[in-house]
This record gives C-alpha cells, structure tokens and sequence, in this order.
C-alpha cells in the first residue's frame, strides 16, 4: 500500500504540475518595464516588452525627462496589455508635420514630436511607425517558446527542443520525471537536449522570468528493427509471381525483429516479378511498417531477392493422413510425424472445428537437431471454409499443378528452431483443408506437427523461425503414414467393345504394418496411362468422364497435359472431362494424372466410351 499511495502522490503532482504549467501559458501577459542608465541624470531611458527594447526615448518632453515619460507609458502600454486589448488596435496618427500620436483603443499611449524624432533622425511618422510595429510584434511574440512542446524521445536516444521567446533572459529546467528523461542545455544556450532512459512519460518545465512552459515527454521504444531478408529460394518450372511475391513477403514479415505487441506490414512492391523459369533470379523491394500501441512506428523498405533453384525429381516415399478426427472437438494435437533426411513425404489434412469456438490451425516443422535443416515445401493450403468439399476442391487445384511443375520454397530451419508452415484461424464449423509435400534436403531429421490452439496465443507469422524447446522433440508419432502414395493404372478401351471402368480410391493402401488402409485413397496420386484404339474403317469419337459412385465429389485432373476440374457432382450423374476423334484403324495413348480430394466421397470412377 506504501507505494501505491507514492505513485498516486506522484501521479497527482504531475497532473498538478501541469495543470499550472498549462495556466501559466493560457494567461500569460507580457511584462512591460523601464530600463534607464544608472548615474546619467536626465539620460536615455527604454522601455521593455518581455525583457526586450520596444521604446528608446532620447529627449524630454516640457518639465518630464526621458525617464519620467519612459514609466507614464510603460503604464499606459502595461494597463492595455492587461485589460486583453486587440494589439491591431495600437495605431499613429499624423499631426501636421512635426507630430504624430500613438494610440491604443483611442486612448492616448505617447506623442512623437520633432525633437524626439530628429534624435533619431527620423521624421516623426517614420518613428511613429516603427515603435507601433516593434511594439505589435513584441506583444505577438511571447518571452517563451518551446518547439516542440509535445516531444517523443527513442528509449535510449536523444532529441532536441529549440527554446525561442523575445526575452534574452536565461531560463531554467525542472524534470519532473528524472528516471524517465534526462536534460542538458545545449553549447548555443538555445536547445534543450533531451534522453530517454525508461520507457514511460514525463513533464519538463522551462521557465523563463515569470512564464513557465510544460514539454510533455514520452519515451518511447521503436516498434521492432528492419533487417535484410535472407535470400528465398524457391522452384518450378516456372516459380509463379503469385508464389514468389508471397514467398519474399513473407521473409520480411519474418525478419522484423519486433518488440512484444508490434505488428509489421508488408506493403504492395514497388517493383514487379514475372514467372521465374529455372536458374533464374529477381528483386522485389516491399515497402514496410512496423507499428503497435505505446511504440514508435518505423517505416523503411526491403529488398528480398528470389532464386529458383533446379532439384532432381524425387519420388514421393510415404504420405502423412492428417484426419483423425476429421471433426475437431477439443484444443491439442492432430497429427505428428517424422521426416527422414533425403526423403520426400507428403500431407494431407482435412480438419472441421466442432469445438464451438475458434482456433488456431497451424502446421509445424520442428528441428531438434544441432544443425540447421533445408527443406522443400510444396503447398497447397487454401483458406478454411464452411463448404467442407469445396475447401477439399480448391486445394486439389492448388496443388496438382504445383506437383507438376514442382512450384514450391526451400525453408531453412536453424538448430533448435521451429517454423510455421500454415497459421490460420478456422472458425467454428468451418474445415481447414490442404495438401503439401515435404522434401528433406539437408540437416537432421524434423518432425511434423499439426494441432488446434488457442486464439489467445495467436496466430504464428508463417516462415519465421523461431526458438524450439526440448519438449518440442518429444511427440506421440501418429499411425496414419502409407508407403508409396502414388498409383500407376494401365487402362484400354478399344470402340466398339466393353466400356472402360477406371476406378480411383477404390482399393485403399496400407500401412507398414498392413494394419490399416486407407479407404478412399485421399491425397495419393494417381498416374494413369489409357490407351484407345479404333479398329473400325469409319471415324469413331471416345468420351473421358467422371463419374461420382459414393456420394458428392469434386476432382482435378491433368489430361494429356490439360487441367480440367470438376466440382460438386452426386451419383448417378457423368461429367465429360475430354474427347477424342479417332480416324479409322487409329490408336493413341492418352495420360491422366488425378489425386483424391478430401471433403469429397471417393472411389469414383473414370469411365471411357464411344
């Protein structure tokens, strides 16, 4: 309770202090004085505004002396200037040649007669006019001023307020917060030099005479710090724009060293990248922010160059089946599993959020070792939707050709580091969907690991690296990983005979151990060569269509290279998916490559016929 009553004691006072700090502005008056010279009886005498010459009186006027005349105007002057009166309101008026009058609201302030004036040698209007402008200006100029009055200071950097004011007089300093800013007066005796030391705020008062001004403070810490992005390097024949642009945009979000609660934007870049084809190279430079609440904003730019690398082909050796349960009830781990060095292992994951309430999806590779691991990712994760089958569909589309042209990005995993692949909110009922393929190139094995968090622990900035523990290594291995994801169907179908029934997910593949298989065949690649021959003497026409036997399915499907997709379709109906004219005594071999879709009711059937 002891502090707790301090800090309401300085609390208090700072409000205090500013409350007078802030009066002392609002209602300040100038002063006006006389100045005369000791020891000259009858000499010159001046009167001051805020310490500053505005009248110089060099001659008497009948019985008074300069300076009896110096204190009856300084009066005048001092009586309008507390009474508020409008300065535009102080004006002169000729009269005849040697005279002229210096009012104020009508009422009289000084006359300036010949003699006066020629001790300046000045006519009397010249001289009229001058002291009413130095006086106007003198008036509309405080004897203080402090720019900046509101200052952030960078914690552990310094900033400088210019003290300004027509009063030549020193002023002095009071911090009223000393742990949080320090203040020196700078060599010119002009500048307030200000540090932050402690993050927080604070008031500085500098008084001058009887003016005191209030600089409010805050010491405050920059958002985060730009570094330079690492270089990205990704593949395909050809890396599209739309993956590279993604890819470098997330290796600057990933490289801002951000304090707790700072948020950084990469922006649209300012220049343009084509399609990548293979060992080719280009720059995309990203206007960047990072801000967030109580930090300085810092603004700059990125420049992330991209590299597309050329990798040998490598043979998928064991899909990871992410779908147990496929209706999300609690917070906690969906899936782990390991990948082996050198191995190519691919995902797919299907998960409904049935808990009620949002979370977290995030996928992650986790590197336990003590050297740094390279791993290419092809991804296709579309973002969650309500429409269990066609989350399913679109991620079909994204990855078929991106398996085809091997479109993906090589993450780099330092010692003890886990990076997020996927990080998405899924709302309730909504499903997150999608099929990835994983290629360990280097460095020791990682593991896999998907699960449903929190909303309160956020979402993980994708591809950023970040601190691994020990217990990250210890995970309960799932048991839903198949060998050789991939199925070669050879298929015939000659006119005139027997229609061609091509059966996709209908005989599941095991395990290691043969003890479960998986029905449907979701996320296995099919690699079908059909080949149809016409052995009639007339021109003969053979349709390729889909046909879903299970329920409500959608495919995607790369004929004889053509993408051709095919959404939301239920039993008993048949959709075309390509046709072919065969001449007469003509044969060709026609190749398809399909996968299938989760959310979808596989095995279905490719049926052939003329």
């Amino acid at each position: 309770m002891r502090f707790l009553r301090r800090a309401s004691l300085v609390n208090a006072s700072a409000f205090l202090f500013l409350a007078i700090a802030t009066q002392a502005v609002a209602q300040f008056r100038p002063k006006v004085t006389v100045q005369v010279i000791p020891g000259i009886p009858s000499g010159p005498a001046s009167i001051h505004i805020s310490d500053r010459i505005a009248i110089q009186l060099l001659t008497p006027s009948g019985p008074l002396d300069p300076a009896q005349r110096a204190r009856i105007v300084a009066a005048r002057l001092q009586a309008m200037v507390d009474s508020g009166a409008d300065r535009q309101a102080l004006k002169f008026k000729v009269i005849g040649a040697g005279r002229a009058d210096i009012t104020w609201n009508q009422s009289p302030i000084i006359v300036v007669n010949k003699r006066e004036a020629n001790a300046h040698s000045q006519s009397p209007t010249e001289l009229a006019a001058a002291w009413v402008a130095n006086i106007r200006w003198l008036l509309a100029t405080p004897p203080l001023t402090v720019t900046p009055a509101n200052l952030v200071v960078p914690f552990g950097e310094t900033r400088q307020v210019t003290i300004g004011g027509v009063s030549p007089a020193p002023f002095t300093v009071f911090d009223q917060r000393p742990e949080v800013c320090s203040t020196t007066v700078g060599p010119d005796g002009r500048t307030l030099i200000v540090k932050g030391l402690t993050p927080g705020s604070a008031a500085v008062a500098v008084t001058r005479g009887d003016m005191t001004i209030s600089i409010n403070v805050a010491v405050r810490k920059y958002a985060g710090r730009l570094k330079i992005p690492r270089t990205v390097m990704v593949t395909g024949s050809p890396a599209p724009s739309e993956m590279c642009l993604r890819s470098a945009r997330c290796r600057v979000v990933a490289s801002a060293d951000l304090e707790p609660g700072a948020r950084v934007t990469a922006l649209a870049p300012t220049t343009k990248l084509p399609d990548l084809p293979q060992g080719y190279q280009g720059d995309l430079t990203f206007p960047v922010r990072i801000e967030g609440e109580g930090y300085i904003p810092v603004a700059g730019s990125a420049t992330v160059r991209i590299v597309n690398v050329a990798l040998p082909k490598a043979e998928v050796g064991k899909l990871f089946y992410s779908n147990s349960p496929e209706q999300v009830k609690k917070f906690g781990s969906l899936f782990a599993g390991r990948l082996e060095p050198g191995e190519s292992t691919r995902l797919l994951y299907h998960h409904q959020n049935m808990i009620g309430k949002p979370f977290v999806f995030n996928i992650m590779l986790i590197n336990t070792g003590s050297t740094a691991a390279r791993v290419q990712v092809v991804k296709a994760a579309p973002d969650p939707l309500i429409d269990t089958v066609a989350v399913g569909y679109r991620a079909g589309v994204q990855f078929l050709p991106n398996y085809i042209n091997d479109v993906g990005e090589i993450i780099e995993l330092p010692p003890m580091s886990r990076v997020a692949i996927c990080s998405r909110v899924v709302d309730r009922m909504y499903t997150a969907s999608g099929i990835m393929q994983f290629r360990a190139l280097e460095g020791p094995p990682l593991f896999l690991r998907i699960s449903a968090d929190l909303v309160e622990d956020g979402i993980v900035t994708e591809g950023c690296a970040l601190p691994a523990s020990p217990m990250d290594g210890v995970v309960v291995l799932s048991p839903w990983v198949f060998p050789s994801p991939t199925k070669s169907i050879d298929a015939e179908y000659i006119v005139g005979k027997a229609w061609a029934f091509i059966r996709v997910g209908k005989h599941g593949i095991s395990d290691v151990s043969k003890e479960q298989q998986l029905y449907g065949n979701y996320g296995v690649v099919y690699d079908i060569k059909l080949a149809i021959a016409n052995p009639n003497p007339e021109q003969r026409s053979v349709d390729v269509l889909f046909e879903s036997a299970a329920g409500l399915a959608s495919g995607v499907f790369l004929i004889d290279g053509k993408y051709v997709k095919v959404t939301h379709i239920a039993p008993p109906r048949e959709v075309p998916l390509a046709r072919y004219i065969l001449g007469p005594n003509e044969s060709r071999t026609v190749l398809i490559k399909t996968v299938p879709l989760a959310g979808s009711a596989y095995p279905a059937t490719i049926l052939v016929r003329s």
